[in-house]
């Protein structure tokens, strides 16, 4: 994978965890991972952070990293996120009770602060269809041959 001009080979992983203890290991020299799975071992010295892919800069400077070098990869954009989901067929009246009830909540003062203090941004879909039509997105964009990372990194 070739990625800002510098040659990388993927490691497939079975999670955050298991990439970020073989950088910890020396098995790996970098893994793209969340904040919240990071941010303890770069505030303690363990794992140095060398940029964030974040919206905001403030919130590089708190990572302690510089913000993900637009320049050199101009049309790359990494997210992560957490989302939550039901099964399909689960009636819409519930699933707009829970979407509200989810939005409510992240909106609580304190448990924005929380998140904040673990590194993680918080933004939320206007409503659950719109949350699923941003999905449907990400995977069109993903799945194009040339789009984004894949043709950066030699992935069609």
């Amino acid at each position: 994978m070739r990625l800002a001009g510098v040659e990388m080979v993927h490691v497939p992983y079975k999670g955050g965890g298991p990439s970020v203890q073989s950088v910890l290991a020396g098995d790996t020299q970098l893994a793209f991972a969340t904040p919240p799975s990071v941010l303890p071992l770069v505030q303690a010295g363990r794992l140095r952070a060398l940029a964030v892919t974040s919206r905001d800069a403030h919130a590089a400077r708190a990572r302690r990293a510089r913000a993900w070098p637009k320049r050199a990869c101009p049309t790359t954009r990494f997210r992560s996120g957490t989302a939550s989901s039901s099964r399909a067929g689960t009636p819409a009246d519930a699933v707009k009770k829970l979407f509200a009830a989810t939005e409510q909540v992240l909106r609580l003062p304190e448990i924005a602060k929380t998140l904040a203090r673990e590194g993680t941004e918080t933004s939320s879909s206007a409503s659950p269809e719109d949350f699923g039509a941003f999905l449907r997105s990400g995977r069109e964009t993903v799945a194009a041959p040339g789009a984004g990372v894949g043709r950066q990194g030699g992935l069609e």
